[in-house]
C-alpha cells in the first residue's frame, strides 16, 4: 500500500495538523508514504498556460504551457500512485488554506483524474480512500451549531468525490484556540481518533 500524505499549513513544528498527519502514518503498518508538503511545494495558481498545456493539442504548445504542465504532471502522477490519501486542511476563514485549492486545481485534469462519458463527469480516483484531518480554533462540526460556517468538508468532500473517493473520513481537532488545557485536551483526542483511523486502514 503507498500512502499520500498532503500537508497545507504554512506552519512548521506548531502545526496541529501536521502533526496529526505525521501521527496518521507513524500509526500505520508496513506501508510506503509519499509526502507531498504544499507549503514547501509552491504550488502555482492555474494559469493561461495550464489551461493550453491541458486542452490544446501538440502543434499549439508553447514553452510556458510546457512548463506549466512539467510542474503539474508531477503532482498528478504522484496522487495517481496513492492507495489512500491523508490530508491535514486547518481552517482559516471558514475553508481550507488557498494552497489546497491550488494544487487540487492542478492536479484535476480531463483524462488524468476525470472524464466524460455520456454527457456525464467520473471520477477516475475509484480505488482510493482518503482520511482528512480538519483542524480548527473554533468549533464548526456536525452538532456544534456553527455548522453553517463550515465551508471546508463540504468543498474538500465535494473534490474528493468528484475524482471518484466516495470512501472518506473526515477527523476534526476543534477548539484549538481555547486556554491551554482544552487546547491540550482537543489534541489528545483527536490523537486517539487518527491512530484507530489509521489502524482500520492498515488492517
Amino acid at each position: 500500500m503507498k500512502v499520500l500524505k498532503i500537508d497545507s499549513s504554512p506552519r512548521s513544528e506548531r502545526s496541529f495538523s501536521r502533526r496529526l498527519t505525521t501521527h496518521f502514518t507513524q500509526s500505520l503498518g508496513d506501508v510506503e508514504i509519499i509526502e507531498r508538503d504544499l507549503a514547501q511545494s509552491q504550488i502555482p495558481y492555474v494559469t493561461e498556460d495550464w489551461v493550453v498545456g491541458v486542452w490544446a493539442p501538440e502543434e499549439a504548445q508553447t514553452d510556458a504551457s510546457r512548463k506549466a504542465m512539467a510542474i503539474a504532471g508531477p503532482l498528478v502522477e504522484e496522487f495517481l500512485q496513492a492507495d489512500h490519501v491523508i490530508i491535514g486542511a486547518p481552517m482559516y476563514n471558514f475553508g481550507s488554506p488557498a494552497v489546497l485549492k491550488a494544487y487540487f486545481d492542478q492536479i484535476i485534469q480531463m483524462g488524468k483524474l476525470v472524464k466524460m462519458a455520456e454527457g456525464q463527469f467520473v471520477g477516475l480516483a475509484t480505488a482510493k480512500s482518503a482520511t482528512v484531518v480538519v483542524t480548527r480554533g473554533g468549533a464548526y462540526s456536525p452538532g456544534s451549531g456553527a455548522e453553517a460556517y463550515d465551508h471546508q468538508e463540504g468543498h474538500l468532500r465535494a473534490i474528493l468525490g468528484f475524482i471518484g473517493i466516495t470512501e472518506v473520513k473526515f477527523l476534526y481537532c476543534e477548539n484549538l484556540a481555547s486556554d491551554k488545557a482544552s487546547q491540550n485536551d482537543a489534541f489528545e483526542k483527536a490523537k486517539v481518533d487518527v491512530a484507530a483511523a489509521a489502524n482500520s486502514l492498515s488492517l
